[in-house]
């Protein structure tokens, strides 16, 4: 309250327009949050399109049997499918051709039950949710528990600023009986004094709660709007939605009279802030309605933020240098950041009926937001199984996150599905760092092997070349060593200096 009264002195505000001004701030200092519950709002408006997604997806999987995709990571475990985690060959992990998997329970006999073969009516609602999660994190749109956070991390701050108004009418704080305006100069006078029942501004003391009341009738009543449609056209939701809104503002009226009746007994310092407040609300509300460059600056259209031109991704990826190779292979990206190669890929795949999914994939790499475009990639197999681009981003995306079990199955995967040598190769490429990286070299040297047979070009073959000679350095084979980096010699001339020679003269001085 001494705060709020070193406002008043210092502005000269008179105690009516100082409490306003209190309203106006603290609606401020909250719209983030009040707009980032806004945006919430739009994830539930996905929720059709998650329970088509998940319908597909659990009818391909057998309408009832194993619920397929249903996971933390979305690796591909078979072949044209996700499943829920990478699998594991007879060592520990699979080899990285081997990518099928049955989608029977393990010691099932042929023709008995299990849980799984259970029929549903329809798809769980884990792999709704599961759809619905990928689909907000593609719009970048913030959890649906936002949708009721928003409105519970509000409620203590007007609480705190009603309370104070109160206080300060309550002690008659000095300058709050003539700080009131028109009608209601005395700040510190209730609307209708139930101890003596009296109206000390007669019928006049009822406009500002009538107004306040008025201002909420108005926001909630444009919460519960139903587009209107003709006989027979609209789906059974907003059917039902007509028929129990009438009962619902029914409801909500009933509930307004005894809010009424509590403002009747506010002072009315506090119904200027609550009156201020609610009005904010309700304008706010008006102008988002019937402003689409509102809503677009706010991020609330649809779409907004999220679709921008190809030639935007492009731009981006051109000005994204070529990272830097040590001993053959990538060095891993900074998290959140993607090599130039997978933003071309993207680039060229959005041809494709999954293009606009590709062109947004690519947008989010560009403005360097890894685990959205992975969700959008994940999005693209669901829709087309085996698509082999989709499977290349996922693996360096995977790697990005040093995921690397979870990157040599994607890579493997995107060489088994490709048709392009080129691709292959880099496919293959991808999967033996992913491999080597998990330190297992038995696995690395024949992707490698098979990177430098199916290449068209030498700058990677001689990349293969020298990764699958650092493997052998690791193993401590230094003499298979030199004899793949000469080899690599014949496709770049710079292995010789860079490798050969470093190499020869460590041997030397080890002996």
């Amino acid at each position: 309250m001494a705060g709020l009264d070193a406002v008043h002195s210092t502005l000269g505000l008179p105690w009516w327009a100082t409490l306003s001004l209190l309203a106006v701030s603290v609606r401020g200092v909250m719209f983030p949050v009040a707009l980032k519950g806004m945006r919430a709002g739009g994830a539930l408006s996905l929720l059709p399109e998650a329970q088509a997604a998940a319908r597909r997806q659990w009818e391909a999987g057998g309408g009832g049997r194993r619920v397929p995709g249903v996971d933390s990571e979305g690796a591909p475990g078979g072949a044209g499918r996700l499943t829920g985690k990478p699998g594991t060959s007879g060592s520990g992990r699979r080899g990285a051709a081997e990518s099928i998997k049955s989608d029977r329970e393990p010691g099932a006999e042929d023709g008995e039950a299990t849980p799984q073969d259970i029929p549903r009516k329809g798809p769980p609602l884990p792999l709704v949710v599961h759809h619905l999660d990928r689909l907000r994190l593609a719009a970048g749109l913030p959890h649906p528990g936002w949708v009721l956070g928003a409105p519970l991390l509000q409620v203590p701050f007007f609480v705190a600023g009603m309370a104070t108004a109160r206080g300060l009418a309550a002690t008659h704080w000095p300058g709050l009986e003539v700080g009131g305006l028109a009608w209601f100069t005395d700040l510190t006078l209730p609307a209708l004094e139930l101890g003596s029942v009296a109206a000390p501004m007669g019928s006049l003391g009822l406009v500002l709660p009538a107004a306040i009341i008025l201002s909420i009738s108005s926001v909630l009543d444009a919460a519960l709007r139903v587009p209107g449609g003709k006989a027979g056209q609209g789906d059974d939701r907003a059917a039902l939605a007509r028929f129990a809104l009438p009962y619902v503002r029914l409801a909500i009226d009933i509930g307004l009279v005894p809010l009424f009746i509590i403002a009747l007994q506010v002072p009315q310092a506090a119904l200027c802030y609550w009156l201020t407040s609610s009005g904010i609300t309700l304008l706010q509300g008006k102008l988002l309605r019937s402003s689409p460059a509102a809503r677009r600056a706010l991020g609330l259209e649809p779409g907004h933020g999220t679709q921008r031109a190809p030639a935007a991704a492009t731009a981006a990826m051109a000005a994204t240098p070529k990272p830097k190779t040590l001993e053959g292979r990538p060095q891993p990206a900074a998290r959140g950041q993607l090599s130039l190669g997978l933003r071309r890929v993207l680039v060229e795949a959005q041809s494709g009926d999954e293009g606009k999914l590709f062109e947004r994939a690519a947008e989010l790499v560009a403005a360097r937001q890894p685990r959205a475009a992975r969700e959008v990639l994940l999005r693209v197999l669901e829709l087309a199984p085996r698509q082999p681009s989709a499977a290349f981003a996922l693996g360096q995306i995977s790697a990005t996150r040093k995921a690397w079990d979870e990157s040599e199955r994607w890579y493997a995967a995107a060489a088994q599905w490709h048709e392009d040598p080129q691709l292959v190769a880099r496919s293959w490429f991808g999967a033996g760092v992913a491999a080597k990286m998990q330190g297992e070299p038995e696995r690395a040297l024949p992707m490698f092997a098979q990177t430098v047979q199916t290449a068209q070009t030498d700058d990677l073959k001689a990349r293969a070349l020298v990764a699958q000679a650092s493997v052998h350095q690791g193993l401590g084979e230094v003499g298979a060593a030199i004899d793949v980096l000469r080899e690599a010699a014949q496709y770049d001339d710079k292995v010789e200096a860079q490798f050969i020679q470093p190499l020869l003269q460590r041997a030397l001085k080890k002996k």
